[in-house]
């Protein structure tokens, strides 16, 4: 595959309606329900790799670098929090210059129907509002919270 080439992907994007749509979990094994429409439109992907400057994390909100990552099991949830963690804790450290790193809630993508939690997503969407995301903090981080959310010039949910 030529690493310098642009694409155009169709991405499946939210129509505008006039209910609120909602999104409906159930158990293993149900696949979730969406009330949402949504279109194919074709978006013009551009190769990060291929930019004029390099693309940075304060910058971009991404960059590429290599990063050797010791051995784990990522078949186990158990085995990420305990051996990756750890890791991606220490290198988002380096690179952002956080005092302080909490991951949350990882997910390994699935295609498997028998957890449809893990499947990959079929739309485009972020995971939280900027009201969610405070709110995600506190839940997270209970006490610590409020003085964090106060004290800190920078803070990031991702």
């Amino acid at each position: 595959m030529d690493m310098s080439k642009d694409v155009i992907a169709k991405l499946s994007y939210m129509i505008p309606q006039a209910v609120r749509p909602a999104y409906y979990t159930d158990r293993p094994g149900v696949r979730p329900r969406f009330t949402g429409a949504f279109q194919e439109v074709p978006v013009h992907i551009h190769n990060g790799r291929t930019l004029a400057r390099p693309a940075s994390l304060a910058r971009e909100g991404f960059q590429f670098l290599r990063h050797e990552t010791r051995d784990v099991d990522f078949s186990s949830d158990a085995a990420i929090e305990q051996d990756y963690y750890p890791q991606v804790q220490a290198l988002l450290a380096r690179l952002s210059g956080a005092h302080r790193v909490e991951i949350f809630d990882h997910t390994v993508r699935t295609n498997d129907m028998s957890d449809p939690q893990r499947r990959p997503a079929q739309h485009v969407h972020n995971d939280y509002t900027a009201k969610s995301a405070v709110q995600r903090t506190r839940d997270i981080l209970g006490d610590e919270a409020e003085a964090l959310l106060r004290s800190s010039r920078h803070w990031q949910l991702n």
